[in-house]
């Protein structure tokens, strides 16, 4: 005799940021999250994040392309997922503005929000002949590229920088970045002014973030706090 069938999975609607496509989702279930927790205690950040997209690409009720997703699209998703499957809320440790107490506050995850500009196509221009479109990086760019030493900022900014340019823009052509090789873009990047390569540098620098207003009154000292926690990893810290 067949086990039997224990729940029946409760679905529910959700929008991406980036596309502003609307989409359904189920918690994840005790095998999936068993999963995520051995990834988890590895530390191993590629480890983490694969099984977070295995996790997004089981609960969601569409044929999405998660590994391809900008990683705010990721962590939102994710987040939502979590909140449905094992609570709404979490206790964070918040340090006083005031007085530097800790103290712990319990946090709504359903009022994260994600900031998306309304615009879908994103150039810049370099000169007056040539400009890059560029694409927000996913959550695999954001991995460090090395499995051996971990990168320096400057270094992993640069990477995330050339994982960002979709192509190059000249009045004759659009070249995709994809089809050439890493190191006539390197040479290519390494050819820009100062000025050019910081208007990279933002565009990677700024992208939309998960983010929360969070007020609290400090137990301490009475004080009145407001304050912005930005990223997913700040959620469960």
């Amino acid at each position: 005799m067949a086990l039997p069938k224990l729940n029946n999975t409760p679905m529910y609607d959700i929008t991406i940021p980036s596309t502003g496509k609307k989409t359904r989702f189920r918690p994840y279930l005790v095998g999936e999250e068993k999963v995520l927790m051995i990834a988890s205690e590895t530390k191993e950040e590629k480890q983490i994040i694969s099984a977070t997209l295995d996790i997004i690409e089981s609960c969601i009720d569409d044929d999405i392309d998660v590994r391809n997703l900008p990683s705010f699209d990721a962590e939102y998703l994710f987040l939502n997922i979590r909140s449905k499957s094992v609570g709404e809320t979490v206790d964070l440790i918040m340090l006083c503005s005031n007085c530097e107490h800790e103290q712990e506050v319990n946090v709504n995850l359903n009022e994260v929000s994600v900031d998306t500009p309304e615009k879908k196509s994103y150039i810049i221009d370099l000169t007056k002949d040539v400009s890059l479109q560029m694409r927000y990086i996913s959550y695999f760019d954001t991995l460090n590229s090395s499995d051996e030493e971990p990168e320096s900022d400057v270094t992993r900014l640069y990477d995330l920088i050339l994982s960002s340019i979709e192509a190059v823009l000249t009045e004759d052509e659009r070249v995709i970045v994809k089809d050439e090789t890493r190191e006539e873009l390197e040479e290519f990047v390494n050819g820009m002014t100062q000025k050019q390569y910081e208007k990279l540098s933002n565009f990677v620098l700024n992208m939309p973030q998960l983010k929360l207003d969070i007020k609290f009154k400090c137990d301490e000292c009475a004080h009145e706090n407001e304050t912005m926690i930005m990223g997913m990893q700040n959620f469960f810290e």
